[in-house]
């Protein structure tokens, strides 16, 4: 976590990139939430989701530790 690569600081305007690109998914992870144990960046994924999670599938990863937070509503 202490050496880090900014590729952008815009995930839904990535994430919209890689759909424009030909993206069929996205896999997301969450790091902040893997390293802490439970999801952190909720918002962005939300706004994500917004986004790409009509056109295509998106899996999700990082911070997932129990049933509860898998079975999260994060529409």
């Amino acid at each position: 976590m202490g050496n880090v690569t900014v590729f952008s600081e815009d995930p839904v305007a990535m994430a919209r990139h890689w759909v424009d690109q030909g993206a069929t998914r996205l896999h997301l992870v969450d790091l902040n939430g893997a390293v802490q144990g439970k999801p952190i960046n909720e918002r962005a994924i939300k706004a994500i989701l917004s986004e790409v999670g009509e056109e295509i599938e998106v899996q999700l990863g990082g911070g997932i530790r129990d049933l509860e937070t898998i079975e999260c509503d994060v529409d």
